[in-house]
Protein backbone atom coordinates (compact mmCIF):
# COMPACT_ATOMS: atom_id res chain seq x y z
CA UNK A 1 0.00 0.00 0.00
CA UNK A 2 1.22 3.27 -0.85
CA UNK A 3 2.15 5.72 2.17
CA UNK A 4 -0.19 8.52 2.16
CA UNK A 5 -3.43 6.04 2.44
CA UNK A 6 -1.49 3.72 4.85
CA UNK A 7 -0.74 6.39 6.90
CA UNK A 8 -4.05 8.18 6.81
CA UNK A 9 -5.70 4.68 7.76
CA UNK A 10 -3.58 4.09 10.59
CA UNK A 11 -4.18 7.85 12.11
CA UNK A 12 -8.06 7.57 11.65
CA UNK A 13 -7.67 4.22 13.17
CA UNK A 14 -5.31 5.44 16.21
CA UNK A 15 -7.72 8.56 16.64
CA UNK A 16 -10.72 6.37 17.06
CA UNK A 17 -9.24 4.21 19.67
CA UNK A 18 -7.62 7.07 21.66
CA UNK A 19 -10.76 8.87 21.52
CA UNK A 20 -12.89 5.51 22.66
CA UNK A 21 -10.39 5.30 25.68
CA UNK A 22 -11.20 9.07 25.89
CA UNK A 23 -15.03 8.86 26.14
CA UNK A 24 -15.11 5.38 27.81
CA UNK A 25 -17.13 5.68 31.45
CA UNK A 26 -15.07 5.21 34.28
CA UNK A 27 -11.74 6.12 31.98
CA UNK A 28 -9.63 8.23 34.16
CA UNK A 29 -7.61 8.79 30.62
CA UNK A 30 -4.57 10.38 31.45
CA UNK A 31 -2.61 12.22 28.96
CA UNK A 32 0.87 10.35 28.99
CA UNK A 33 -1.66 7.22 28.73
CA UNK A 34 -3.71 8.65 25.80
CA UNK A 35 -0.32 9.92 23.85
CA UNK A 36 1.11 6.29 24.30
CA UNK A 37 -2.20 4.70 23.10
CA UNK A 38 -2.13 6.96 19.62
CA UNK A 39 1.42 6.51 19.16
CA UNK A 40 1.44 2.86 19.25
CA UNK A 41 -1.76 2.29 17.54
CA UNK A 42 -0.60 4.91 14.75
CA UNK A 43 2.78 2.49 14.12
CA UNK A 44 1.15 -0.81 14.58
CA UNK A 45 -1.48 -0.21 12.09
CA UNK A 46 0.87 1.39 9.47
CA UNK A 47 3.07 -1.77 9.85
CA UNK A 48 -0.03 -4.25 9.05
CA UNK A 49 -0.88 -2.44 6.46
CA UNK A 50 2.61 -2.24 4.64
CA UNK A 51 1.36 -6.25 3.79
CA UNK A 52 -1.73 -7.19 5.36
CA UNK A 53 -1.32 -10.69 3.93
CA UNK A 54 0.26 -12.65 6.68
CA UNK A 55 -2.92 -11.63 8.77
CA UNK A 56 -5.45 -12.96 6.69
CA UNK A 57 -3.47 -15.94 5.47
CA UNK A 58 -5.17 -19.23 6.16
CA UNK A 59 -3.95 -22.46 7.39
CA UNK A 60 -4.35 -25.96 7.33
CA UNK A 61 -3.11 -26.52 10.70
CA UNK A 62 -3.51 -24.55 13.90
CA UNK A 63 -1.01 -21.55 14.41
CA UNK A 64 0.12 -22.43 17.99
CA UNK A 65 2.87 -19.70 18.72
CA UNK A 66 -0.13 -17.07 17.78
CA UNK A 67 -2.75 -18.44 19.98
CA UNK A 68 -0.12 -18.92 22.87
CA UNK A 69 0.16 -15.23 21.96
CA UNK A 70 -2.82 -13.39 21.87
CA UNK A 71 -3.35 -15.93 25.14
CA UNK A 72 -0.47 -14.23 27.06
CA UNK A 73 -1.15 -10.47 25.57
CA UNK A 74 -4.70 -10.67 26.23
CA UNK A 75 -3.93 -12.26 30.31
CA UNK A 76 -1.28 -9.00 30.32
CA UNK A 77 -3.76 -6.67 29.48
CA UNK A 78 -6.16 -7.75 31.73
CA UNK A 79 -3.55 -7.77 34.62
CA UNK A 80 -2.43 -4.01 33.67
CA UNK A 81 -5.97 -3.13 33.60
CA UNK A 82 -6.43 -4.22 37.14
CA UNK A 83 -3.17 -3.76 38.26
CA UNK A 84 -2.55 -0.27 37.60
CA UNK A 85 -4.00 2.00 40.50
CA UNK A 86 -6.81 0.93 42.64
CA UNK A 87 -9.46 1.42 39.87
CA UNK A 88 -10.38 0.16 36.60
CA UNK A 89 -7.70 1.35 34.14
CA UNK A 90 -9.17 1.08 30.87
CA UNK A 91 -6.41 3.47 29.41
CA UNK A 92 -3.42 1.07 30.68
CA UNK A 93 -5.31 -2.11 29.78
CA UNK A 94 -5.74 -0.73 26.17
CA UNK A 95 -2.00 0.53 26.34
CA UNK A 96 -0.72 -2.64 27.20
CA UNK A 97 -2.70 -4.36 24.34
CA UNK A 98 -1.52 -2.09 21.41
CA UNK A 99 2.30 -2.72 22.79
CA UNK A 100 1.60 -6.55 22.67
CA UNK A 101 -0.23 -6.52 18.98
CA UNK A 102 2.19 -3.79 17.60
CA UNK A 103 4.96 -5.92 18.53
CA UNK A 104 3.94 -8.78 17.12
CA UNK A 105 3.09 -7.18 13.85
CA UNK A 106 6.95 -5.49 13.84
CA UNK A 107 8.06 -9.45 14.11
CA UNK A 108 5.74 -10.86 10.99
CA UNK A 109 6.99 -7.71 9.32
CA UNK A 110 10.63 -8.66 9.86
CA UNK A 111 10.25 -11.85 9.42
CA UNK A 112 8.74 -11.87 6.23
CA UNK A 113 11.53 -9.00 5.01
Amino acid sequence: MDPAPRYSIAALVAALLTAGVALAPGSEGPIPVLAGIAVVTFVGTALVLVDPAPFRERRERPNWAAGAFAGAATFGTLALLIGAGSTDNIGAGVLGLVLAWTGFAAGVVHQRE
